[in-house]
């Protein structure tokens, strides 16, 4: 689910009779003292309180949050409408749960949840043991292993409806474009462990950059040794990222044709040669996922073996069709190893599942646009438990969400312009979530990774 941008209104008067709603009028124009056509969070209250209600200010607040702005006669009837109806969106999930608690315990047993959800109705609307895994990751459950799914759809809708605050935070460079330690030149992709420090592959400095949490400098961890092939240059890289279990980084040098696998102690080994190698992923197992520019496909590959990789995505020659791709670039692999891939020059986002054929349009398709059903020759793209899929809108100035099945998505970041302001993006290219669920974004011609702190 989504939160809508706008609520519908077109039938909300249908919602009460022609008293009620001549009952309301005159309580909106008496709480509306000033006149101005609005009400404020006090007059809610005494609304309410002329219904012989007393909500707390905590779900008057949400009301007011929900109108979109300030809050007029037809969104106050909208907004009484669903509650007093039990029609809104919290309601609807709790109803659903309900049907799963015929002793109104308010708690439901998850074996018992499970044996529905990934055993009965149409097969292609069960979960698979992986789904349900993932859905109830972090839930409220007690010893027994009971979900109080109260608390739990609080949980769903705050992570849901998750936003982070526009005025950021630059944490890595922000002085400049230049190959000084606390400078960047054309940041590509990054990487953030589970420390909070950021690895970032720099590109025109031919250098992999680690900026440790709070720090006001980085530190060269591979390359900066000038443009070349030796064992201590890098050419043009685009990606890296950390593999944490064996304290090493996997670096995709562009320029050179190769990726490379490095030991903290510098040990260096050529995983593979000869690749038009544009960026990197990592599953939980270790594999290794590699987007070829020139073949225009993903492969995986296994770390360690001298093989030639499987193509995961793509590989059909270049073009737009669903088992093809143009241009691929960022890669996400999640829990099930569906590979979501920027397909560059079709302006969308696909998703292929393990095994597949074919792709399925996750975000964009649409052709090259400024719409909120559009892309712009997407970049970096991340995924959340709940499957909202984030990309970095490159040529639109923004990073963008959807959630999967939308025709849609929607601005989380940027997306007003692209002058030098904290709150404004020039240039995005990688994504990273930290495991606050932080947002970080390289802001490529501005020559910084920003953080958009999240709002809790």
């Amino acid at each position: 689910m989504k939160k809508k941008a706008q609520r519908a209104t077109s039938n909300v008067f249908s919602m009460f009779d022609q008293k009620q709603v001549q009952e309301f009028k005159e309580a909106f124009n008496l709480m509306d003292q000033d006149r101005d056509g609005t009400v404020s969070l006090d007059d809610l209250k005494e609304v309410y309180a002329s219904l012989g209600k007393a909500p707390k200010d905590t779900e008057l607040k949400s009301m007011l949050e929900e109108g979109q702005g300030p809050v007029n006669f037809t969104t106050l009837l909208t907004l009484f409408g669903d509650r007093l109806n039990g029609t809104d969106e919290e309601n609807v999930i709790l109803n659903a749960w309900k049907n799963f608690d015929q002793e109104g315990t308010g708690q439901i047993n998850q074996k018992s949840l499970r044996e529905v959800l990934t055993g009965e109705g149409r097969p292609e609307d069960r979960l698979s043991d992986m789904e349900f895994s993932q859905m109830l990751e972090g839930a409220p459950l007690d010893p027994k292993g009971n979900l109080d799914y109260a608390a739990f759809t609080r949980q769903i809708k705050q992570l849901e409806f998750n936003k982070w605050e526009q005025n950021v935070v630059t944490v890595v460079g922000g002085n400049g474009e230049g190959e000084g330690l606390n400078q960047l030149n054309y940041p590509e992709g990054i990487f953030i462990d589970e420390n909070k420090n950021i690895f970032i592959a720099d590109y025109w400095n031919h250098r992999i950059v680690e900026w440790k949490y709070n720090a006001n400098e980085g530190q060269i961890i591979a390359g900066g040794n000038g443009q070349g092939n030796q064992r201590d240059q890098l050419n043009c890289p685009t990606d890296v990222i950390v593999d944490q279990q064996n304290h090493s980084i996997v670096i995709a040098d562009y320029g050179n044709r190769r990726v490379i696998h490095q030991w903290l102690n510098q040990n260096q080994q050529i995983v593979i040669e000869n690749i038009d190698c544009s960026r990197l992923a990592m599953d939980k197992q270790g594999y290794l996922y590699v987007s070829d520019w020139e073949k225009n496909e993903v492969r995986r590959w296994k770390m360690g073996n001298n093989n030639k990789g499987i193509v995961v995505a793509g590989g059909n020659e270049k073009g737009s069709h669903l088992h093809q791709l143009n241009n691929p670039g960022f890669i996400f692999v999640d829990e099930e190893q569906s590979v979501y891939v920027s397909d560059q020059n079709n302006h969308r986002v696909m998703k292929w599942r393990k095994d597949a054929i074919a792709g399925t349009i996750v975000a964009g398709g649409n052709g090259l646009g400024i719409n909120f059903n559009q892309l712009s020759y997407p970049q970096g793209v991340i995924v959340d438990h709940l499957r909202q899929v984030y990309v970095a809108d490159w040529w639109n100035n923004r990073v963008m969400r959807w959630c999967e099945g939308d025709k849609e998505g929607e601005v989380v970041a940027g997306g007003n312009g692209e002058e030098y302001q904290s709150n404004r993006l020039n240039g995005p290219r990688g994504l990273s979530f930290d495991d606050e669920g932080n947002l970080y974004t390289v802001d490529c011609y501005n020559y910084r990774i920003e953080k958009f702190e999240i709002i809790l």
